[in-house]
């Protein structure tokens, strides 16, 4: 309602009471009396409504802190109001920010609430997409009788609702030993002073564990079979490497990007074989680097990733992490949407999938071999192309 009308309403209120007071006057007899006080009585009951709004009206937003990709999240509106005076008409403004995409969209519910006393209002919000869901009251809107008055109040409470990914079950072949660091090969061994920061740690054995690995001294000590774990230093584990550089902020491309890092890391974990994640981060203009054992880690990872910013300006990170930091690791998988070829090979929705071959790293220009893969049949495409990757056969 702007300003404008609103004065129009309190001036038309003023006048439509003058009005009856004149009418009152006019009127003889003891039915037009009559008449004349309960119109009088509803009408002075309106003026001190439109002067006195609810003012002690409080709003709290119940939502729950995780959702599931694709799930509807239902939230709660509560309004309190201790006030003497109903709310009869009233708005909550809301908005829902995406924070990946940096999408935002606003909506507003209707409240009401009689004098002391509490009341609720529900509303759902769909998951469609991973990432962190910012929802936040904006404003209550109170209004009086006709709409002649009206009482704003800014709120701006906020909760966060981290929309857990979709990951898909992958088959590809992972070394599956702390002691092979090396993804496609087994070229490297693990053996004390092969890099390093390396180290040993001790731990029971388990089923499918060398036995070249127990420690039989320990063992003896013990009467339990104790096994030596190796450590891999950061720079000999393969990395899954995430392009956070987008040609344009599309929630659905982006949701794809995470579900290809998520799924091959999570792949990776439950064969625990140990990897390292990395993307930049435009917040804070750096490398995010964290090394992942298990599920666990990568699930907290999740909101690292949430928080950083896609951007679509700027070069590829790629360039780089070419430049700096490619070297630290045994092999590099590039989760990208962006490739230098782009406009003439790649569909709209097709992501890529580059991968580093470690024999033409000497080579200028051949370091990437790009495969693409939908996100349609994602899980088919990575599981054949990292399948072919690390066959014996590959590139013969």
């Amino acid at each position: 309602m702007t300003r404008k009308r609103l004065w129009m309403n309190r001036i038309s209120g003023i006048v439509c009471l003058l009005l009856w007071i004149a009418f009152i006057i006019f009127l003889s007899g003891t039915t037009g009396k009559i008449a004349g006080m309960a119109l009088g009585i509803m009408l002075l009951v309106a003026v001190i409504y439109n002067l006195y709004l609810p003012k002690e009206v409080s709003t709290h937003l119940i939502i729950p802190a995780y959702a599931q990709k694709e799930e509807k999240i239902t939230g709660r509106l509560c309004i309190s109001n201790t006030g003497v005076f109903p709310v009869l008409s009233g708005k909550v403004f809301l908005q829902v920010k995406k924070t990946i995409s940096g999408e935002q969209e606003m909506f507003s519910m209707n409240i009401r609430a009689a004098g002391r006393k509490n009341g609720a209002a529900a509303f759902v919000i769909d998951s469609e997409y991973m990432g962190f869901l910012k929802i936040t009251i904006l404003k209550v809107e109170l209004y009086s009788f006709f709409g002649c008055m009206k009482k704003v109040t800014y709120i701006n409470q906020e909760k966060v609702v981290m929309v857990l990914p979709q990951t898909t079950e992958l088959h590809f072949p992972v070394q599956n030993s702390g002691v092979a660091c090396s993804f496609f090969d087994e070229e490297q061994s693990g053996k004390k002073g092969n890099g390093p920061g390396e180290y040993f740690g001790i731990r029971p054995y388990v089923d499918g564990d060398p036995m070249k690995l127990i420690h039989w001294k320990l063992t003896g000590k013990t009467d339990e079979y104790m096994v030596k774990e190796v450590e891999v230093p950061m720079m000999r584990m393969p990395l899954i490497f995430l392009e956070t550089r987008v040609e344009k902020q599309d929630a659905a491309m982006i949701d794809g990007l995470l579900e290809a890092f998520f799924s091959i890391s999570q792949h990776m974990a439950q064969e625990r074989q140990k990897h390292c994640l990395c993307w930049w981060d435009k917040k804070t203009d750096g490398w995010n680097f964290y090394s992942v054992e298990n599920v666990v880690q990568l699930e907290e990872v999740y909101a690292h990733v949430f928080q950083s910013m896609f951007f679509s300006q700027g070069n590829a990170t790629i360039d780089s992490f070419e430049k700096e930091r490619k070297e630290q690791f045994s092999e590099v998988i590039y989760i990208t949407e962006y490739w230098k070829e782009k406009e003439a090979v790649f569909d709209d929705w097709n992501l890529t999938l580059l991968l580093e071959r470690r024999e033409a790293r000497k080579e200028e220009g051949e370091a990437f071999v790009p495969y693409l893969f939908s996100v349609e049949t994602l899980g088919e495409d990575i599981d054949r192309i990292l399948t072919a990757y690390r066959s014996a056969d590959y590139g013969a």
